[in-house]
This record gives structure tokens, sequence and C-alpha cells, in this order.
């Protein structure tokens, strides 16, 4: 929860609580300003307290206007005999002092750049940003959105006089309210003025100190993975390239959906520490991606593994699709798909989960509708999936060779990665019907789960499931 807008109030002008209080509390059944010496003022009652000496310049300034404001309302309705009818003085929160606000969830995310965008760069900008005709394309940081001061005004009032009464009742309350309002404003208010969210982050505060940093395991634009122990454990620690005020937002924001995600198939989110210079995400750790295991490793992949770790990913897919309302996931590839030693799959990369820009994503995986920049559901996880299991049987980069613009026309046509013959039977319908034009007639992850256990059941055992030891002779095996 971000501060409250009494603490807001006091922040944009540098006031004292009391002052702020007064502000709001009732006179003659109407709101106004306790004064010394009003007809019916409570015992203390005083004027707004000067800004504090540790005010800036600025904060300071404003302060001294909204007193200013206050004395001049008070002067001109008492030469009007109106000193009981005056109403709650219409304080403009945005015309007394610029009062940074905290951006709300919901209005908060990354844009990215579309493949139309892309379009606009020529063929020389296309090999350059897709050296490998795989990258995604890249996010940008979000422009965070302030709330409205209207709709701001339009409550502070009503939630400052409930904080106020909340900590003045009893005996030595108004002590108490001045205590606690100053503590909180000091949680409230960082060192460059700017306002903090009071609640501490769903997840665990870890500073890179605390960490044993082993070998580097990646890195690319945006940071590096380096291998490391924390409390007794592996872990998978991520450092932070960009620090820009508007790059921590969007990865705030993905942190925040990270550690609401809590499931076996999914990468768990040990704690994170978004404070700079040191910042840095800790993370469970695995040895290495799908991508990798597909198509940097020789090693053959056993089909009844295969099949396990499709379905771990679509246990993965059904659980958040299974939230209210379902998170689609935008951005299903075998990048974002790591592997355990055990080769367990865990899936990650939540970035893309609360982006708005409907063709944001990476084209080897994107279904027609995003990229015509249509109306999408969780059926674009599903058309992702599809490609994603035909890459696993082929053991092909899905559009290997293909510019982003080339992969959107073949794709808007209907065209689709070749499926290899060798693939089984139940997996070539699965992938088609995952990845058809239509969205209504892919099926649910809850039906993908179902047809991948009738695969699993339609494969052979082979050596390994027989109990056979490869270096065994025939004889040997039968005399077991």
């Amino acid at each position: 929860m971000g501060p409250s807008l009494l603490q807001l109030c006091a922040v944009g002008k540098n006031m004292t609580i009391s002052a702020i209080r007064r502000r709001v509390s009732p006179r003659h059944g109407k709101g106004g300003h306790w004064k010394a010496g009003d007809e019916g003022a409570p015992p203390g009652a005083m004027a707004p307290s000067p800004p504090s000496p540790q005010a800036s310049g600025t904060q300071r300034a404003a302060a001294e206007e909204v007193a200013e404001y206050l004395d001049d309302f008070e002067q001109e309705a008492a030469e009007d005999g109106a000193d009981d009818a005056g109403p709650a003085l219409p304080v403009e929160l945005e015309e007394v002092a610029a009062v940074p606000i905290v951006p709300d969830a919901q209005s908060l995310g990354a844009t990215a750049r579309t493949v139309d965008e892309e379009s606009s760069h020529g063929a020389e900008a296309h090999e350059e940003a897709y050296a490998d005709d795989f990258e995604e394309l890249e996010d940008e940081p979000p422009s965070p959105v302030a709330p409205s001061a209207a709709g701001c005004r339009r409550c502070a009032e009503e939630q400052a006089l409930s904080e106020v009464q909340r900590w003045s009742g009893g005996e030595g309350g108004e002590e108490k309210a001045e205590e606690k309002a100053e503590e909180t404003l000091l949680e409230s208010v960082g060192s460059d003025g700017g306002l903090l969210r009071r609640a501490g982050p769903p997840w665990q505060v870890i500073h890179w100190a605390e960490l044993e940093v082993g070998a580097l395991l990646a890195q690319g634009a945006m940071g590096a993975v380096h291998a490391a122990r924390w409390n007794g454990q592996s872990v998978a620690a991520k450092t932070l390239h960009d620090t820009s005020a508007n790059q921590l937002v969007a990865t705030e924001q993905e942190l925040l959906m990270h550690a609401s995600l809590k499931h076996p198939c999914i990468v768990a989110l040990h704690g994170a520490n978004l404070e700079p210079p040191s910042c840095c995400i800790v993370m469970e750790r695995c040895e290495y991606s799908l991508f990798d295991r597909l198509h940097r490793q020789s090693r053959d992949i056993d089909r009844r593994k295969m099949v396990q770790i499709a379905s771990q990913v679509s246990e993965a897919m059904a659980f958040m699709h299974s939230h209210s309302p379902p998170l689609v996931h935008r951005d299903l590839k075998s990048q974002n798909v790591l592997l355990t030693t055990s080769e367990d799959a865990k899936l990650c990369d939540f970035g893309l989960v609360n982006i708005k820009v409907v063709s944001a994503g990476t084209p080897n995986y994107m279904a027609p509708e995003l990229f015509l920049s249509k109306p999408y559901s969780t059926s674009v996880d599903v058309y992702a999936f599809g490609v994603l299991l035909n890459e696993m049987f082929a053991r092909e980069v899905p559009w290997d060779g293909y510019k982003p613009l080339e992969i959107k026309d073949k794709v808007v046509e209907g065209g689709r990665p070749r499926i290899m013959t060798s693939t089984p039977s139940i997996a070539t319908s699965l992938i088609r019907s995952s990845w058809d034009g239509d969205a209504t007639k892919r099926p649910t992850f809850e039906s993908v789960i179902l047809s991948l256990q009738d695969l699993e059941d339609s494969l052979p055992l082979g050596i390994a499931g027989l109990g056979i030891n490869a270096t065994d002779d025939a004889l040997d095996a039968l005399l077991r």
C-alpha cells in the first residue's frame, strides 16, 4: 500500500501533521481551520506550524504559501462577518506544490516495440536487432501514470480525518497521533523528497553483500545472472544493468507478479533489492533453459521425458489461467522454460503479463491475432505452446532464418513451422489444434494436459522403462 493521502498532503506542503489535522477538523459543523481564539476552539488550538528547518527551499516556500493562503482566507471571512459559514478550504494540491504521486499498480507496465514499428528501421536494423533470428522484441520501461489530483482531492479530507481520529483518541491521544504521524512520514519520504511505499514488498529484501557469488551463468542487455549461495542454498542472482527510475518501476511490477505465482512448475522468487546501486534479484537455481537443451546440447532427449517437460509447462500455464481474471503469459517460449538438474521444467519471465501493447512479444511464437493487434485471450498462450511442442519434437528453432516481418506475413497467411514426420500422431494432432488460426478452436491447458497424458501412455517404455541396463546383453536381462 502506498502512503496515505494524509501523508501525501503533509509531504507536498511540508506541514506538520497537527496542522493538517486542524485543516480538516470540523468547525461549527463545517470543514475549516481551527485557530487560537476561535469560538468553541479546543484547548491548545493554534495556527499552522511553520515549515521544518530540515525542509528544502522549495518545500518551505510551498508551506509558507499554504499558510499565507489560509490566513488570507480567514481574514476575508472575518471581514465579511462569515466566521462560521466558510466551506472547507479548496486547497489545490497540484497548484501549491509539486507532489510526487506513487503510481497505482494497474496503471503500470512496460511498453514494447511492436513488429510494425520495426518496419521503419530498414533491413540493416533488422539484421542488427535479430542477428540470430530469434531475439525477443525489446521492452521499453514504462512511463508512470499518476492518479488524478481530482481523485485525491475528492477523498483527501475524509481519509485524513479518519487517520487523525484513529490515533488521537484516549489519554495523550494528541501526542500519540503526532508521534505516529511523524514516524510514518519518515518511513514514507525518501532522501530526495519522493514518496516511498510504506508497506514492504511481498518478497524478502536480499542485498548483494549477503550472497556468495560464483560463476557468471548468463549475460544480456538487461543484466547478468550469477550462480550464488544464500542461506545455505544454491540460487541464481541477477544484477540489473539499467537502474533508471522507469526501469526499476517496470522491474518492480514484474516482481510483484512473480511473487504472487507460487507453483512447483514456476521458478521460485526468493527475494530482491531494488535500491540502487546494488540492485539484484534472487531466484531458484536451475541448470539451463529448454532452448539450450534443445539447440545447444547434442545429447538425445528421451521422448517420455520430453512429454513430461511439456506437461509441467502446461501445468504452470493452467495455473496462471486459473486466476480470476486469467493471467496471460504472452511470452511462452523455450528460452523462458528452465530445467533443473533432474530436468524438471520451471516457467519464468512474467514481464509481458500486464503489457497493454497487443503486438509485444517474441515473433517466433506469436499468434496471428497478436500480429494483427486484435483482441486476444488465454488462447495466445496455447498457440505458443503448440509452437514450443513442435520445437521439442523437431529440435528446430521455429522460423529459423526468418525476420520478424516475414514471420508475421507467413503466420497471418496461415503458415506454420514444419512438423517432422517422426512426430507421434497424438502430438501432431495436439500441435495442429493448439496453433489453429481460429483462437476459439484451440484447446484449454486442462485439455492439453489430458492429451499429453494420452501421448505419454502411448509411448513405448524403452530401455529405461523396462529397467534394463544398456551394458547388459539380452540373456543377462532375461535372467534377472
